[in-house]
Formats: structure tokens, C-alpha cells, sequence
């Protein structure tokens, strides 16, 4: 079943690259950046596999793995969907006010919803948890599933990232291409359930949008998304970032 659901959704974002037009550009063909996101999805598998089959022989326990314990954790909210459909809201939106509550009926289960090193205001870890338990509405459970949504995320941010830089690679866009998405580590860690899709997704657009001359409502509204994901899961790089903003032209 899971093998089936992955190779749907696999589709179905091949699809959507090849209709999005976002996604066209006279550099690259579809076919190509199709393939690179197929490859894409292979190391994510990759990576799970790593993190599945070396480390389960260390002494490190599942609920230690960064791509295993946001997922794990999800799915205390998500079971409440169907029990509790308003504190699913509630705990997504960060409408959770009665902290005992919420706390005694599914924050206790969790391993990483409170950090030492975060604070209740800046817990990132928080931001790709409610994003997992969404996921889960769609993926049944599935980790593959969970794995290429992420993929996808990292990638579409990547690409825009790839467009945003054109302008200053006259002529060598093709290299470009290649050296944005076979850098190691980021085809590496970009392609996990982790923080870092997101990361990039929000950065790659971040930067992209600047480069625009214009400015349409769902620019401006991507553009707050970004924002807002990196104020809750990285607040030094969503601080950074802010930096150019003040440059657009709406």
C-alpha cells in the first residue's frame, strides 16, 4: 500500500512540474528537472535508509534521529484529528492556551515538542511537528510520502533559488543548474524529513522575489509564508533575511 501511495503522489508532482509554469524556463527542459527530482526523492530514500539500517546499530535510539523524531511526534496530534477535530486546530494554529491540558493529553507523549535549548517563543522544533501532522493527513502514516513531500519543498525552493541567480550567470545557466543540485550536502540534507526544505524553500524564494520587477498577491502572500516559516524555525536566518525586504517594490 505504501509502495502504491508513494507512486501516486510521485505523479502526481511530476505533474505539477510539468504544468507549473514556474517550472519552465529556457535553460532547462521539463525532462530534466523531472529527472533531478526523481533523483532527489532517491537520496531522500537513501538517507532514511542510512539513518534506518547504520544507526540502528549505534546507541542512538530512534526518537535521537532528526529525520525520525519530528514524524514521530505528529502523529500524537494528527490521532487527535479524528477524536478531537478542534484541538488539532487549536494545536496547529498555537491556539493551545490551556498549557495543562494540552500538555497532560499529548505533549507528554512527545520527545521533542520541548527542547533545553529552545525557548516557548523560538522552539523550531514545533514548526516541522505540526507540519509532519498535517502531512499525515495526507500520507496515511506513510514515511515515504512524508519524505517526498519534503523533497519537493527543498526542491521547488532550490529552483527558485536556480532562477533568482540566472541574471548573474550569463551564458553558464546550464552549470548553474548542475551546481545548485549536486551540491553533497544539500542534495543530502534537502531531501530528509528535516528542517532544512523548508529552509531553503523559504530562502530560495525569498531571494527570487527579489530579483522581480512586479509584484502579483500570491508573490506577496508566498512571500509572507516564507517569512513566517523562518521566524519559527530558523528566527537568526528569518532576522537576516529581512534585511532586503524594505528593496521591494509593490
Amino acid at each position: 500500500m505504501e509502495f502504491l501511495l508513494t507512486i501516486v503522489y510521485l505523479l502526481i508532482f511530476l505533474q505539477i512540474i510539468n504544468k507549473w509554469k514556474f517550472f519552465k524556463n529556457k535553460w532547462v527542459s521539463k525532462k530534466k528537472i523531472k529527472l533531478f527530482f526523481v533523483i532527489k526523492l532517491i537520496v531522500g530514500l537513501f538517507l532514511f535508509w542510512v539513518y534506518s539500517n547504520h544507526y540502528s546499530n549505534t546507541k542512538h535510539t530512534r526518537q535521537d534521529a532528526d529525520i525520525f523524531k519530528y514524524f514521530d511526534d505528529s502523529e500524537y496530534i494528527y490521532n487527535s484529528l479524528y477524536n478531537k477535530p478542534l484541538d488539532f486546530t487549536k494545536i496547529l494554529l498555537g491556539l493551545d492556551f490551556d498549557k495543562s491540558y494540552f500538555s497532560k493529553e499529548y505533549y507528554i507523549n512527545m520527545n521533542n515538542w520541548d527542547n533545553h535549548y529552545n525557548s516557548h517563543l523560538f522552539n523550531d522544533s514545533r514548526a516541522i511537528i505540526r507540519i509532519n501532522a498535517i502531512i499525515r493527513v495526507f500520507s496515511f502514516g506513510f514515511y515515504s510520502i512524508h519524505i517526498l513531500f519534503f523533497c519537493f519543498i527543498g526542491f521547488t525552493g532550490l529552483f527558485a533559488l536556480f532562477k533568482g541567480c540566472t541574471a548573474y550567470f550569463n551564458k553558464k545557466e546550464n552549470w548553474l543548474f548542475y551546481s545548485l543540485f549536486l551540491i553533497p550536502t544539500v542534495m543530502l540534507w534537502s531531501s530528509g524529513v528535516l528542517k532544512e526544505p523548508l529552509m531553503l524553500y523559504s530562502l530560495g524564494f525569498i531571494f527570487y522575489y527579489m530579483t522581480l520587477k512586479s509584484y502579483s498577491l500570491p508573490v506577496i502572500l508566498n512571500l509572507t509564508a516564507c517569512l513566517v516559516i523562518l521566524f519559527f524555525i530558523k528566527f537568526y536566518v528569518f532576522f537576516n533575511s529581512t534585511m532586503p525586504i524594505n528593496s521591494l517594490q509593490i
